[in-house]
């Protein structure tokens, strides 16, 4: 989704490099430059425009009407027939963007004949204004021409500001209706990056499961995941339906992972699980697959719970190191369900390419066994732990009796070194509640350790977001901790 942004940026810096290279510092006044926009020679145009963006940066009222008064001549050059002059208007337009909302319709429509770099240009250019463009770009959503309604939707994915979620019902509404796939996924792009609740799209994104188009419908399920949550639980049939169909060879490798998160973010009741764990374990075991989005389909059987532990078992004997790994992952992640799997876990860690994972499972399983119990209380002390004990550490936040340490230590001892496994294990609600207690908590040195701790792992990404969102709306609305947690959701979001 990012990949718009990107393309427009480096289009722009490379033209903004070359007309810089060996060019000397303007002596023109903005008017003579202004003239020079009429040439007939580009590369006198090209140049005039670099050095009339030259004249962005001043803020007393009188450099703002200047400034109005150069986007105003160099609008009209985002349709110049040469690309070098186009991409350096767009630079210019960009070193604007205090006043270039007044350049915002023209830009909007300027996308109907543009080519499609020029859209991703266009695109960069207005999402950089920021919110003084939502009420335009929102209005462009119900455009009746495609590439106006493609742009607004692609410049408000790319618009990292938390004001846009404003934008929210009229992104609904794209979603429901829209007919171009390309808009479509921008679209919903656009939503899944606000990074907020909108249980509004239920319906329209429970249609699009239908979508003809695999990745329509793997992203149809990552938002019901994180928009809707346990609210789409009826729609588990067809996110299934979508994980079963999604091959690995194309574009349904991303469905697949999104249909598995989708599992996650809902959960199953009893029925659907009969359905979801032989898929998941096929998937998960799937060698085409392993190492890109497995981690995925460890925290979707780790969602429905104990039900899945015999199977998950099972491939602690496959031939692919990669999934006994993951399924050792998913043991620990199960915890006091998969204590009976403690001698098999074990057994893995002669494996040295398992041994440090199978370690995490063997604490999370069996924080009682003599070789692992001896080492914890020593290791909550530690002031910096090396890899073998921090991940000791997290294994504790996948048992009750490790949970109690870990809130023992942070809520009473006030232990640094308890705060990361807790963030690590978010997935599970015990140590979501642990943490909101202590980012509620009187002490202001507890709630200074307990943020001090919140990293996650960009593979932990679609899972976390929702839960931040969650744990947020339980701490005092102007709190710091509030607001911390809040920025961290919405960073998550918009990194994909």
């Amino acid at each position: 989704m990012a990949e718009d942004s990107r393309r427009g940026l480096i289009l722009m810096a490379l033209v903004l490099l070359s007309a810089a290279y060996g060019a000397e510092p303007t002596k023109k006044t903005p008017d003579e430059l202004i003239e020079l926009l009429k040439s007939q020679d580009a590369n006198i145009r090209r140049d005039a425009v670099w050095k009339l963006g030259q004249f962005g940066g001043g803020r007393n009222a009188a450099a703002l009407e200047e400034q109005k008064r150069i986007v105003a001549a160099i609008t009209p050059l985002i349709k110049d027939p040469e690309n070098s002059v186009r991409y350096q208007a767009f630079t210019a337009l960009d070193s604007f963007r205090e006043v270039t909302i007044d350049a915002v319709p023209a830009l909007l429509e300027s996308t109907i004949a543009a080519e499609a770099r020029d859209q991703s240009c266009i695109a960069s250019v207005l999402s950089r204004i920021g919110a003084p463009a939502l009420p335009k770009l929102v209005a462009a959503l119900e455009h009746e021409k495609v590439p106006v309604r493609k742009c607004a939707a692609s410049a408000l994915r790319q618009m990292a500001i938390p004001e846009r979620s404003a934008a929210i019902p009229a992104l609904v509404k794209l979603i429901s209706r829209e007919q171009d796939a390309v808009t479509l996924a921008k679209a919903m792009g656009a939503l899944e990056s606000t990074s907020e609740a909108a249980p509004e799209a239920l319906e329209p994104l429970t249609k699009l499961l239908d979508h003809p188009e695999l990745e329509i419908r793997g992203l149809a399920c990552l938002l019901l995941g994180q928009l809707c949550g346990e609210q789409a639980r009826q729609q588990v049939p067809k996110i299934l339906k979508v994980l079963r169909e999604a091959d690995v060879d194309g574009p349904g490798s991303i469905s697949m992972r999104w249909s598995g998160a989708a599992i996650a973010l809902i959960g199953v009741d009893e029925q659907q699980a009969k359905e979801a764990v032989p898929l998941l374990i096929m998937r998960l075991c799937d060698k085409r697959y392993l190492g890109d989005g497995d981690s995925v389909f460890s925290h979707a059987l780790a969602r429905i719970g104990p039900v899945v532990v015999t199977e998950v078992a099972k491939i602690l004997n496959h031939e692919n190191v990669r999934a006994r790994s993951i399924a050792l992952l998913t043991l620990g992640r199960l915890g006091d369900a998969a204590r009976d799997c403690v001698p098999a876990i074990k057994a893995a860690q002669s494996n040295r390419d398992l041994k440090t994972i199978a370690i995490f499972a063997l604490t999370a399983c069996g924080p009682d066994d003599p070789e692992v119990a001896a080492k914890i209380q020593d290791l909550l002390k530690a002031p910096k732990p090396n890899n073998d004990e921090s991940t000791l550490l997290y294994a504790l936040a996948f048992s009750n009796k490790g949970r109690g340490l870990l809130k023992d230590g942070l809520l009473t001892k006030k232990q640094a070194t308890c705060v990361a496994p807790l963030w690590a294990g978010i997935a599970h609600p015990e140590n979501r509640a642990i943490l909101v207690e202590a980012l509620n908590h009187p002490d202001a040195a507890v709630r200074t350790i307990a943020l001090s701790g919140m990293e996650i792992s960009a593979r932990e990404h679609f899972i976390a977001i929702p839960i931040l969102r969650e744990m947020a709306a339980k701490l005092p609305q102007e709190s710091v901790e509030r607001k911390a947690l809040d920025k961290k959701r919405f960073s998550l979001a918009n990194s994909r």
